[in-house]
């Protein structure tokens, strides 16, 4: 199924829509914890993008939200409705082009600019640094694999896919301290 193009989801939409049906019967602020949670950058958990996402998620009835019974401040569990279930399919099985591309990575982008750091010793601390995050990343999600039978067979092979994504990213930061060892500065 394919949605007409004045409710075509982005692809932050239609991953919230996907946190909901995994998750679901759960609350707005769950789907936040999720995103803030994710081994991902590339989405912000605020609530400024995360809650008008879900507003027009139901306003477009691709989630429906009930009150909590337990709860006198009116917070609601949400879930994916069966048009949400197909409008979800639909975003999984329609993988565009540019999905294959890299992903998004903040230290590659800020390596664009490395020539403005105008001495080795300022940017190998920029690698240095870029490593040691990289490193935290990993051993974190390391941490998160060993969870074993808590996470299902899917979440496993997404943490595993993060894991290997650094760990080339690792071996991308040794060649830029590689290259630096040979020309210092980089330019």
């Amino acid at each position: 199924m394919t949605i007409a193009p004045r409710t075509t989801l982005t692809e932050l939409e239609s991953c919230v829509l996907g946190a909901i049906w995994l998750r679901g019967p759960c609350s707005a602020y769950a789907i936040r914890r999720e995103f803030a949670d994710s081994s991902s950058s590339y989405w912000s958990a605020s609530a400024g993008s995360i809650y008008p996402v879900i507003e027009r998620l139901l306003r477009l009835k691709l989630v429906c939200a009930r009150p909590k019974p337990s709860d006198g401040r009116g917070k609601r569990d949400m879930a994916a409705t069966a048009k949400g279930e197909r409008v979800l399919r639909s975003w999984i099985c329609e993988l565009p082009a540019w999905a294959g591309k890299a992903t998004l990575d903040p230290i590659r982008t800020r390596m664009n600019f490395l020539a403005l750091l105008d001495t080795a010793k300022a940017q190998r601390a920029f690698v240095a640094r870029a490593q040691a995050n990289t490193r935290t990343e990993i051993e974190a999600l390391k941490r998160t694999m060993r969870e074993g039978p808590a996470m299902s067979e899917v979440a496993r092979l997404t943490v595993l896919g993060s894991l290997y994504e650094l760990m080339g990213r690792m071996r991308w930061l040794s060649a830029v301290i590689e290259a630096l060892s040979r020309q210092s500065p980089l330019k």
